[in-house]
């Protein structure tokens, strides 16, 4: 089982988006402690409920990001696609990305 160490992040949505990277790795700790029968409740903790919502945001951001492609204009898809490569990310990520990068500006600027 590989332990995954997640650093200090600046913002929820950098934090969001470090675990949704990383969800490869979750899930095969979660398959292999459900094998093991060692699942536990981490939600139970402050990390844990950090976790959980970073990766709701990081689901929920990502149901958004097909939604608006797949509702989107061909020339919309297209400006996206070119700055999604300019990024080194997929459209459907640098979307993603871009939605929670927003929601954290928003959200510092409600504050």
């Amino acid at each position: 089982m590989e332990k995954l160490v997640a650093p200090k992040f600046a913002t929820e949505a950098e934090e969001a988006d470090w675990w949704d990277q990383h969800m490869d790795v979750v899930e095969a700790n979660f398959l292999e402690a459900a094998e093991r029968g060692t699942l536990r409740r981490a939600s139970e903790t402050e990390h844990g409920r950090r976790v959980m919502q970073a990766a709701k945001r990081a689901l929920a951001a990502r149901e958004a990001a097909k939604t608006f492609l797949a509702s989107s204009s061909e020339q919309d898809r297209e400006r996206f696609h070119q700055l999604a490569i300019k990024a080194g990310l997929d459209d459907e990520t640098y979307l993603q990305q871009t939605l929670l990068n927003a929601l954290a500006s928003a959200e510092d600027r409600a504050a």
